[in-house]
């Protein structure tokens, strides 16, 4: 009879995954025969997944989605500043950007104003097409600045997407005295765009508002990636308090609820001008005369999920300073935070995968065509196997050429469930 071998003699990766994942029965069985030996139950190649027989383990996944939405102050008293944000946003994207497999896109807006919008004073003044409605996209503009027809939001797989985006944030200042906002509402764009309740303007009646609210929806639902698994990261650029009737957790619920209600998926951002905000000279920040950004701070604060800082035992502050020179930095910094976080992700596997000493015989990852290495050895980034989730996970620091359409594959060897015992493996190899 051949002795069961200790439990401690197998591989860890192969014995946590065991415990961790197999239905184990209550009694022994001394007589079977107990190996280390995994041979794959599969035939491995060196050809991409794509050109793999299908009847391999195989686990084909979307790549990160993330739906950006800025919502810019384009009011009178934004004038000092939305210039030193245009010029400081290439920061964000090229952090963001940086090798990134995950899919996004961008769309801005700007602040709605039901109360002045909505009168019929302002229309008899300056007509119905004098501002954009609740949640309507800015048209994109192109590298050379022009309007690009009929384009409401930016793509990762437009070619020139940050060219594309840093034009498209220079909405511009519409002045008062044009018909530009005076009560500034941050919160109902966002909450137009996601699917939440929406002003209805004076003029959106008969056949063409009817038409015009349609056009609207239909950029909305070519914006949003359809599901709920997408991630939600809102920027809000505006030296006021939101205005509108919709409440910080009102709008953090909406928001969770289009994200499948995953409150981990919904982020927010802000350059504003903070309560306590002081200029060098100690006199308080000038800001917009609705008051302290305090119902924003508020949704900023259930939207937080950068990670915390070792001194103060917090997270890292979503929030910058109009006034703060430096929020350049700030936009680098949270671009790569979004990169790494978004990019982490956890590949569940139905089987418990075969781990060896070398693993890429048994266990492989790509992204499209690129494969991404097992981290093995000191100074290797690429991906590691959790046994407890039973799941593959993708190193942040690992740096992949992004490609429009790639998805993630796990090829794998898979352990039998009845090589697996009471936290052991089994032999199951061919007499």
């Amino acid at each position: 009879m051949t002795p069961t071998k200790p439990i401690t003699k197998l591989p860890i990766a192969i014995l946590t995954a065991a415990i961790a994942l197999a239905a184990l029965p209550a009694c022994s069985h001394p007589q079977d025969s107990w190996v280390m030996t995994l041979p794959p139950t599969v035939q491995l190649h060196q050809e991409s997944p794509t050109q793999i027989d299908q009847s391999a383990g195989l686990k084909t996944v979307e790549p990160p989605k993330v739906e950006f939405l800025f919502v810019e102050d384009n009011s009178d008293s934004m004038a000092v500043h939305i210039k030193d944000v245009d010029d400081n946003i290439d920061q964000f994207v090229n952090e963001f950007s940086r090798n990134n497999p995950v899919d996004f896109h961008f769309a801005v807006v700007s602040v709605y104003d039901s109360k002045t919008y909505q009168t019929a004073d302002f229309h008899q003044k300056f007509g119905p097409n004098s501002y954009y409605r609740c949640g309507q996209f800015h048209k994109v503009k192109d590298a050379n600045d022009q309007v690009i027809p009929n384009k409401y939001f930016i793509s990762s797989t437009d070619s020139n997407w940050q060219a594309e985006l840093k034009n498209t944030m220079k909405i511009g200042i519409q002045h008062l005295a044009q018909g530009g906002p005076n009560y500034e509402e941050t919160f109902s764009p966002v909450a137009a765009v996601w699917g939440g309740a929406q002003d209805q303007p004076l003029e959106f009646t008969g056949q063409a508002g009817v038409q015009e609210l349609a056009q609207i929806e239909t950029n909305r639902q070519g914006y949003r990636f359809g599901g709920d698994n997408a991630y939600k990261i809102v920027f809000f650029v505006t030296d006021a308090n939101d205005d509108s009737t919709v409440s910080s957790s009102v709008l953090f619920d909406e928001l969770k609820q289009s994200a499948g209600g995953d409150s981990s998926k919904v982020w927010g951002f802000a350059a504003i001008v903070p309560p306590k905000c002081k200029l060098a000279s100690g006199h308080l920040c000038p800001r917009d005369d609705a008051g302290p950004p305090t119902k924003i701070e508020k949704f900023l604060q259930l939207a937080n999920h950068l990670p915390f800082d070792p001194r103060t035992h917090q997270r890292e502050s979503n929030i910058v300073s109009l006034y703060n020179m430096s929020f350049g930095k700030k936009f680098a910094d949270w671009g790569k935070s979004i990169r790494e976080q978004t990019i982490t992700q956890k590949i569940p596997l139905q089987d418990v995968p075969v781990i060896s000493e070398d693993p890429s015989k048994t266990l492989r990852v790509y992204y499209g065509n690129q494969e991404i290495p097992w981290e093995n050895k000191p100074g290797v980034v690429g991906y590691t196997y959790d046994p407890a989730s039973k799941s593959v996970i993708i190193d942040p620091k690992f740096q992949l050429d992004m490609v429009p359409g790639a998805k993630l594959q796990v090829l794998y060897s898979a352990i039998p469930p009845e090589a697996i015992l009471e936290g052991r493996v089994k032999d199951y190899s061919a007499p």
